[in-house]
């Protein structure tokens, strides 16, 4: 195979493995939810805003996750539990000063939960800081 051979063979191989990036390539829209007030303490689970409802976008990945835009003073748990009777789908250590996202659970498209927090044995409280739900 001549030079001119091998360098169309490459152009070839290279555009058909673009192609194939390019088509494999999903762009994600997350829903975003203010999380105003969630107030938690360390002696009980916290359920945001009574038992506000969220649900897993159809347009995101099928995560959910959570970040404080507050910085937290204290460590606290993050948990999503579901709407019918509170069982838990997942939770996240949130440690103090963290304003990172985290997942919470993987769900499917409408799947319905609530959220619920608490911080550290021996923390404390935390009132009136907002966060950010991602899904």
């Amino acid at each position: 195979m001549g030079r001119r051979s091998r360098r169309l063979v490459a152009c070839v191989v290279l555009a058909a493995a673009i192609g194939v990036s390019a088509a494999s390539a999903q762009a994600y829209s997350f829903v975003l939810t203010d999380i105003i007030n969630f107030n938690l303490n360390d002696s009980s689970w916290a359920t945001y805003g009574g038992g506000t409802q969220f649900h897993i976008s159809s347009t995101g990945d099928g995560s959910a996750s959570y970040r404080w835009v507050d910085d937290p003073a204290h460590s606290t748990v993050i948990s999503a539990n579901n709407c019918g009777d509170y069982s838990s789908l997942g939770s996240t250590p949130i440690s103090a000063h963290d304003i990172d996202y985290h997942l919470l659970f993987w769900g499917v498209s409408g799947q319905c939960f609530v959220l619920r927090g608490r911080t550290a044995a021996g923390a404390g409280s935390m009132t009136n800081y907002d966060g950010r739900l991602r899904r």
